[in-house]
């Protein structure tokens, strides 16, 4: 019956810390898939997103891939809203313990503030080398819709790796802001 208390007690400690956010003026939350502000910066601020779904790779040349997944989203502006980095790191736990790395030079049309999020870009990933992984080029699509409830981002995403025989990736998932936010805990 201690077991249960304690585990309870901590359980509220952790998410009354969750509930008492301290957002300072400079680094108040936004939505899913932003940047810091562009103006006066060379780079913007980073942005962090965690993003949850489902992956799907075509079979061209390789194994067919269909398997939840779990990435970590990071983006910050280059001098404008409108020219952004974004980087990824995706774990696929269903296939094994090493991540896929991607890091793309995106567009963005759409005003950064829209509730419709649209960017396409060109980079590298790694995880498309087969016996041999080795950067690859890559071209990016991104499409998401950002909710209004608590910053939460639904989101399409569609990688094509320029090398011969390997098949395009499909993600569908959920995305949640990690940072700027800043949480205290105890």
């Amino acid at each position: 019956m201690r077991l249960w208390a304690a585990t309870i007690g901590v359980a509220g400690s952790l998410v009354g810390g969750l509930a008492a956010q301290e957002m300072p003026d400079s680094m108040t939350h936004r939505p899913v898939f932003t940047e810091g502000h562009p103006i006066g910066w060379t780079f913007g601020p980073p942005h962090l997103d965690l993003n949850a779904g489902l992956l799907l790779r075509g079979a061209d040349g390789g194994p067919a891939v269909r398997e939840g997944f779990f990435r970590f989203h990071l983006q910050f502006a280059l001098g404008s809203s409108r020219l952004v980095s974004a980087s990824d790191v995706i774990f696929l736990p269903g296939v094994g313990a090493t991540p896929i790395f991607s890091t793309v030079l995106q567009l963005q049309p759409i005003r950064p503030g829209s509730r419709l999020f649209l960017a396409a870009g060109l980079g590298l990933t790694t995880g498309h080398g087969g016996s041999a992984d080795r950067l690859t080029g890559l071209i990016q699509g991104v499409a998401a819709v950002r909710l209004p409830v608590h910053e939460v981002g639904l989101f399409v995403q569609l990688n094509r790796p320029v090398r011969r025989g390997e098949g395009r990736e499909l993600l569908v998932g959920v995305a949640h802001p990690i940072a700027p936010y800043r949480h205290r805990v105890f």
